[in-house]
């Protein structure tokens, strides 16, 4: 009899377990985003009249993310594989030493696996000067900067197991290209690491945070005033708050964004730096969210105006320059669009991008008319052969979106060489600077794989005041050093 309701009283604790998470589904629930992405939504059994045939497959991926108690299970897992075996179960995350955690996208900067070549550096600066030397013609002063990743400062508590296979990393091979060159470029990584440096070694003060992949207040300070000693530079008669005797208080109470990752439901101690600032300026709008896509601020403090392209990073930064500027608009709409900059007419723009991201900025052309190159009027280029260039163009609003890629036999380089695109309509000539970007439709296609390595993509707005009656015709002018040349193919696929 005993044997008898010990089974029974085994099987039903074993049937509640496993259909207790179903159950708890039935109960209102609030999505926390706990785990730092949407999570999918229960599927429709009919898409319009027609039988959802993908409902199953979509019903088992909604369940798997979905079922009851998910999140409490997930971390007291994931606690056993962290304290048992140093082992993370989400492979976004990297456990570091003495408890740091690193994010797992910046693993092929940290080991060198993703370097840049010298072309690929040329390519980056050509895209971020074109931007600069738009703005400049507006009265616009631009300044670009890089947020270092985390492992870029404290790299000695990265696993064992991952080598960094390069003297230089991508980072440290920008500084040293961009030092000589004509961008208002902003080191943040020598400031930091120099911070770094200066701390006292009983200090347990860090820059970063232990269990996020961001820094902190404190170091947000730091790359604060590297960028306001720029826009002082810039704006002679600029004057700004450094906070040098700013006193701050330390609280372990920062829900760092890879434990969340990794612990869903755990209790977050990461430590972060509170600074006694008095806020003077206000948000035109609530503020939902520091990831909003746009967030302007006003302020009495001057009558200067910023505009600033950003990434998560400069979430922290926002609460001392907002204080310091009279007008300052935070904007995360990518692909880059300078329409938005002129209609707010601000004295300077700033362009930060995280370490991990700078590829991005290769892989897309701002929104921006290509600058017109009047000086290849007087240029006679020379037709080479074994040279292709497949050219595409659309209409684009205000703008013709002209973009392509040339192609080569290994007998002409197309390394180092800048690409120029001529407009002849109605008789006139109009020489442009293109991006060097190749668009992202065209770098999966077969008309790009199936060619050979030696290619270059470009991509350019142009303005269609060039233009009458959508009768225009185009070619390409390459240069090398001083040599002008036009390739003998041309593919042209005119949709416009």
């Amino acid at each position: 009899m005993k044997k008898r309701i010990f089974q029974i009283t085994y099987i039903s604790l074993f049937l509640l377990i496993c259909t207790l998470p179903l159950f708890t589904m039935l109960l209102p629930q609030k999505n926390t985003l706990l785990e730092n992405r949407v999570l999918s939504s229960m599927p429709q059994l009919f898409k319009g009249h027609l039988l959802n045939t993908n409902f199953t497959n979509e019903f088992n991926t909604y369940f798997s993310e979905n079922f009851g108690l998910r999140p409490y299970l997930v971390t007291a897992y994931s606690k056993l594989n962290y304290n048992l075996f140093k082992v993370s179960v989400n492979e976004k995350v990297i456990p570091g030493k003495n408890d740091w955690l690193y994010f797992n996208e910046t693993l092929k900067d940290y080991t060198g696996d993703s370097k840049l070549s010298s072309e690929t550096l040329e390519q980056l600066y050509r895209i971020l000067y074109l931007q600069q030397e738009y703005l400049n013609q507006y009265g616009i002063k631009f300044i670009f900067t890089i947020a270092p990743n985390k492992n870029s400062i404290y790299g000695e508590f990265m696993p064992l197991n991952y080598i960094n296979k390069s003297d230089e990393s991508n980072l440290q091979l920008i500084n040293e290209y961009f030092s000589d060159k004509e961008l208002n470029y902003i080191n943040l990584y020598e400031a930091l690491k120099k911070e770094k440096s200066a701390l006292p070694n009983e200090s347990d003060i860090t820059i970063y945070h232990k269990k996020d992949t961001h820094w902190n207040n404190y170091g947000a300070k730091i790359a604060y005033n590297e960028l306001m000693q720029e826009v002082k530079k810039q704006l002679p008669d600029y004057y700004y708050n450094d906070y040098s005797n700013l006193n701050f208080i330390k609280k372990s109470d920062w829900k760092g964004d890879l434990e969340v990752m990794l612990f869903p439901t755990a209790k977050h101690e990461d430590d972060q730096y509170y600074f006694n600032i008095d806020k003077s300026f206000a948000y035109t709008r609530p503020l939902r969210s520091y990831e909003d896509l746009s967030i302007i601020s006003n302020s009495d403090a001057n009558s200067y105006r910023l505009f600033m392209f950003r990434d998560s990073f400069a979430n922290a930064l926002i609460q001392f320059i907002s204080n310091n500027f009279g007008y300052a608009h935070y904007s995360r709409i990518y692909p880059i669009d300078y329409n938005i900059v002129l209609n707010d007419a601000p004295n300077i723009a700033i362009l930060e991008i995280v370490e991990r991201n700078i590829s991005s900025l290769l892989e897309q052309a701002p929104i921006m008319p290509a600058p017109e190159r009047t000086e290849l009027k007087r240029v006679q280029p020379k037709t080479v052969k074994d040279i292709e260039v497949v050219v595409k163009t659309e209409d684009s609003g205000d703008y013709i979106k002209i973009y392509g890629f040339a192609n080569s036999s290994a007998s002409y380089s197309l390394k180092n060489k800048t690409i120029y695109v001529k407009i002849t309509s109605a008789s006139d000539e109009y020489f442009f600077e293109p991006f060097p970007v190749l668009e992202e439709n065209l770098r999966n296609s077969t008309e790009y794989t199936d060619k050979t390595s030696n290619k270059s993509g470009f991509s350019m707005l142009l303005d269609k005041k060039y233009i009458q009656n959508k009768d225009f015709d185009v070619q390409i002018i390459i240069k090398s050093q001083n040599n002008y040349i036009c390739p003998d193919r041309l593919l042209l696929d005119n949709e416009f």
